[in-house]
């Protein structure tokens, strides 16, 4: 049985996969965030989420 976090590759489509549960057996599919050279912080929208608002 894999170890949690463990990556596998699929043997019919070759796709890196992530142990995430073993019981049941569950994948994701593994994402390397290295990879995504598009990818940055100023992607999310800091609006949602006002530090300087501390009315309830």
């Amino acid at each position: 049985m894999p170890e949690l976090e463990q990556i596998v590759t699929c043997s019919e489509c070759g796709e890196s996969l992530e142990v995430v549960d073993r019981e049941p057996l569950t994948l994701y599919w593994a994402y390397d965030f290295e990879e995504d050279s598009d990818f940055s912080e100023d992607d999310f929208e800091e609006d949602y989420y006002d530090d300087d608002d501390d009315e309830w």
